[in-house]
């Protein structure tokens, strides 16, 4: 197995496991691909990050390996175009409006129903996700959100948010694992949310409760 990082201290227990990882700039496709040139014979790529699944995918693409759709973990990725997809294609989802400037937040505050969830439009774990109750909060939270270059991870991100009708209820996530051109469904998950107006996810209860099977059991963090 191969590690590859642009930040080898992020990962202290790599030592313990006997990895040694090799150190390359892990937003840099071409860079990626001539590490791998050189270590002979690689028979997959994957990342154990949100952050990298595109990445991963394009390097598998480019060395001929399996590997999920660019374009399709693209259109995951970005919260805006996958808000505009799932439109397309008759899929219910909240109102969203993507905001690329203080400018055009300003000048739809007003229009807005508050509460209503802002977010970046990439992202992982909840991060930089709020709900905001009125238009003076959304304006403030927007504003930091929209001057930041760079988010946690000190990626570059491009400089848009969205904002999101709030939908109240509990939140579940459906867990997929597709190969060969199949999907098939491994569970339900339920989520446990810690408090407003963060969106910080305490726990999991897997398989969801009204679907446990005798034994199974609930992970909570």
């Amino acid at each position: 197995m191969l590690f590859l990082t642009a930040r080898p201290e992020l990962y202290p227990y790599l030592s313990a496991e006997m990895v040694a990882p090799h150190v390359v700039d892990t937003g840099d496709v071409a860079a990626i691909c001539r590490l791998l040139a050189q270590q002979g014979d690689v028979v997959g790529v994957m990342s154990t990050s949100e952050y990298f699944i595109e990445t991963a995918a394009q390097v598998a693409a480019r060395l001929s390996l399996p590997g999920p759709d660019v374009e399709g973990v693209r259109n995951c990725r970005d919260k805006g175009r996958l808000a505009r997809a799932l439109e397309r294609v008759g899929v219910s989802a909240p109102e969203t409006f993507q905001v690329d400037s203080p400018a055009l937040l300003e000048q739809l505050a007003p229009q807005l129903k508050f509460p209503v969830v802002v977010k970046p439009i990439f992202g992982s774990g909840s991060v930089g996700v709020r709900l905001v109750a009125t238009a003076a909060e959304l304006l403030a939270v927007g504003r930091k959100m929209l001057s930041e270059p760079r988010n946690e991870r000190g990626i570059a991100v491009p400089p848009d948010i969205l904002i999101q009708a709030f939908l109240p209820g509990e939140e579940f996530s459906v867990e997929v694992f597709s190969t060969g051109g199949s999907d098939h469904v491994v569970g339900i998950t339920k989520k446990h949310l810690g408090a407003a107006p963060f969106f910080v996810e305490m726990g999991h209860d897997f398989p969801r409760a009204s679907a446990r099977r005798p034994g199974a059991r609930c992970n909570r963090w």
